[in-house]
């Protein structure tokens, strides 16, 4: 099923996950709350000296790209089929280029039975070592396993996922102790 949020909103979040990401805010805010204000592992990265992937040119991917194109980073777009307003943004590249030239990697497609586990250890081989990966699309185009091996491995810097496999009894629950 496709959500009905705006476009601009999913594109906008995706945006915000991969700055959070990039710019190692979870660990700055968990030194903060301990009072840790030291600049030891929190430097991070800057969007504009990047290259990101954006798979899937649709509605929200094209938004995604729009919002990247004021960063000033290198944009590479995968899609099936190439749009033409996409094309004055990004360069369309084979998946596999795409991989392995992106230093963030962010999904945006529908899940089919052709893109299931699309982002699985093969795919993860063929990235560049210390990329992100972004899904805000659907939880199974990545194997979650893969993604925890190559996190662990530390062939993935990290993940920013506001979607997973299995999620169905996750969400819309409150789980906390």
């Amino acid at each position: 099923d496709n959500v009905t949020y705006s476009p601009g909103s999913v594109a906008e979040y995706t945006v915000m996950l991969m700055l959070m990401a990039i710019r190692k805010t979870k660990a700055i805010l968990e030194r903060s709350a301990a009072q840790d204000y030291s600049l030891r592992e929190v430097r991070g990265r800057e969007l504009r000296n990047l290259t990101v992937g954006v798979m899937g040119t649709g509605r929200i991917g094209r938004a995604v790209i729009k919002i990247l194109a004021g960063f000033g980073c290198r944009i590479l777009a995968y899609d099936l089929s190439e749009n033409r307003e996409t094309k004055n943004l990004a360069e369309y590249a084979p998946m596999g280029r795409l991989f392995a030239e992106s230093d963030i990697i962010t999904l945006h497609m529908p899940a089919t039975d052709d893109n299931f586990h699309m982002i699985d250890k093969d795919a993860i081989a063929l990235m560049k070592d210390g990329a992100y990966v972004i899904n805000t699309a659907r939880g199974a185009l990545i194997d979650s396993w893969a993604l925890i091996d190559a996190i662990e491995s530390g062939k993935l810097s990290g993940a920013a996922l506001d979607v997973i496999e299995n999620e169905a009894a996750l969400y819309y629950n409150d789980l906390k102790f």
